[in-house]
């Protein structure tokens, strides 16, 4: 990430940076590696405990530190995951979304309804959660970005 902040603090805005989230799978150790820079914290369920927790920790956006010392404010964490676990990666679109009266749709309420839906397949959840958020706002529309990706471990 250190690199990358490097090519692109040389090539945005000077008020522009970019999020993102970093994660190396390890299916035979069953581990993730992952860094955070600046971006929604993933989300990690085991459906068989009824358990959920965000992959959050610290981590600066790519393109804001740009005197040498982004390496400061980036950390690498590792965990273990279970098969059967599912992983949530999504943008500031979707839990930014808000209703009429300018609630937005908001971290937990995805958390927990993720939770609620673990045993569904990926596919399933998406849809659950894309029309959920749909319903909460009352638009099909999305004002930022919105991606959602689900990886179930198998």
């Amino acid at each position: 990430m250190v690199h990358a902040n490097n090519a692109i603090g040389r090539c945005l805005e000077k008020k522009s940076f970019i999020t993102l989230s970093l994660f190396i799978i390890n299916t035979e150790t069953q581990t993730i590696e992952y860094a955070r820079a600046g971006h929604c914290p993933a989300i990690l369920i085991d459906g068989e405990n009824y358990t959920s927790s965000f992959l959050d920790g610290k981590g600066l956006g790519l393109g804001l530190s740009r005197n040498g010392t982004y390496k400061k404010h980036i950390n690498k964490y590792e965990l273990s995951y279970k098969l059967g676990n599912l992983l949530i990666l999504y943008t500031d679109g979707l839990i930014e979304a808000h209703n009429s009266s300018r609630d937005e749709y908001g971290y937990e309420r995805l958390k927990q309804l993720g939770l609620e839906n673990a045993k569904t397949n990926p596919k399933q959840l998406i849809d659950t959660i894309i029309e959920n958020v749909q319903h909460f706002s009352g638009s099909t529309q999305f004002e930022d970005d919105c991606t959602l990706l689900i990886l179930k471990f198998s």
